[in-house]
């Protein structure tokens, strides 16, 4: 943390190393995330594997919440 090696760590240092480690943490989560929903060792997020995660998780969406959510994330992708 002490860049400048002179035994101390000053504001903006200790900035740099706070907001280095939540970006790191919040793409690691949304890795971690994207690989619970995706189609296995596919890359992609598909309806049925969407459902089946939330199945897993005890939650049973019919096809038109699943159909619902899907169309979200393709509508936030176009904007």
């Amino acid at each position: 943390m002490d860049f400048h090696h002179h035994g101390e760590v000053n504001y903006s240092e200790f900035l740099a190393i706070c907001v280095d480690k939540r970006l790191a943490l919040a793409k690691q989560n949304l890795k971690l995330a994207f690989h619970h929903f995706e189609e296995p060792e596919k890359g992609y997020i598909t309806a049925e594997s969407l459902a089946e995660c939330f199945r897993r998780e005890g939650r049973h969406l019919t096809s038109q919440q699943v159909d619902e959510i899907m169309s979200q994330v393709q509508h936030e992708e176009k904007t």
